[in-house]
């Protein structure tokens, strides 16, 4: 699939998916929501650790329906959100935007900002649909200005909780020849988006993926994980809730570890990087 057939597919599929356009984030009874709620929790924490006071322009690059746009403004920037599917920048002004915000339909390889606008950017669950990162990393960096923060959150290819399905696609790739080739890619293809829609959604090697972030003129300033499913506990008479706060009790530990690989065991990646 080329690259603007990619980004018309996924286009069409935001302009049309009213849970992303909103209704995802009300959901108390789905994982996928909650992991989304506390994914936006850590993204805001680290933030206001980094930042207690925000000064300058900030931008939320695939903004989708603007929840963070508002929360940008409270830290004290002149916030400005961007997305690919019209529908979503509708939606996200639709809401009601902060003072002096404002939504743009745009690409995020080709963003419509001039050079060493922003002093912070965040790109939340984006980079995951792209075929490749380089030109939109490369754009983040122009878009930036000196010292500038960018915050990112992709998926990662090998959550500790899906090390079995993690061995099965070893062994297939093994089987099939094509596990050097595999290894070597910093993202892979999942193959039951490609199935289902019809368009590619990769999920990160994470150490591979921060050494690609710093080959494009970044340093790390820390980073996070989250999501370890305990909900398939239910089988055996875990209730819902207790699954959500045995998952928040180790999303706490693991980050309060320290420890380097666990950085890197959840499902969903959340890293803060400085332009260098």
């Amino acid at each position: 699939m080329s690259g603007d057939r990619q980004k018309k597919a996924v286009e069409e599929f935001f302009d049309r998916d009213e849970g992303w356009q909103g209704g995802l984030y009300e959901s108390r009874e789905d994982h996928f929501s909650l992991l989304t709620e506390r994914r936006k929790e850590y993204v805001l924490g680290m933030l206001r650790e980094e930042i207690p006071a925000g000064t300058g322009r900030a931008a939320d690059v695939g903004c989708g329906s603007g929840v963070y746009l508002p929360e940008l403004a409270a830290m004290g920037f002149r916030a400005v959100g961007m997305d690919l599917s019209e529908e979503m920048a509708r939606v996200s002004r639709k809401k009601g935007l902060p003072v002096g915000a404002d939504v743009l339909q745009g690409d995020v390889e080709r963003t419509p900002f001039k050079t060493g606008t922003f002093s912070l950017v965040i790109s939340v669950g984006v980079f995951d649909y792209l075929l490749d990162d380089s030109g939109a990393l490369s754009e983040m960096h122009r878009v930036l200005d000196s010292g500038g923060l960018l915050l990112l959150n992709v998926r990662n290819v090998n959550p500790i909780t899906s090390f079995p399905h993690t061995v099965k696609r070893t062994l297939k790739d093994m089987l099939e020849g094509r596990w050097g080739e595999q290894r070597k890619k910093i993202a892979l293809q999942t193959e039951w988006i490609q199935k289902t829609h019809g368009w590619n959604y990769k999920k990160y090697r994470l150490r591979r993926y921060e050494q690609l972030v710093a080959e494009h003129g970044f340093s790390r300033i820390r980073s996070r994980t989250l999501g370890f499913n305990m909900t398939p506990l239910r089988k055996v008479g875990l209730s819902f809730d207790r699954a959500i706060r045995i998952e928040r009790g180790i999303e706490r530990t693991l980050q309060e570890s320290g420890l380097p690989f666990l950085r890197y065991a959840g499902m969903a990646y959340i890293g803060l990087f400085r332009k260098i």
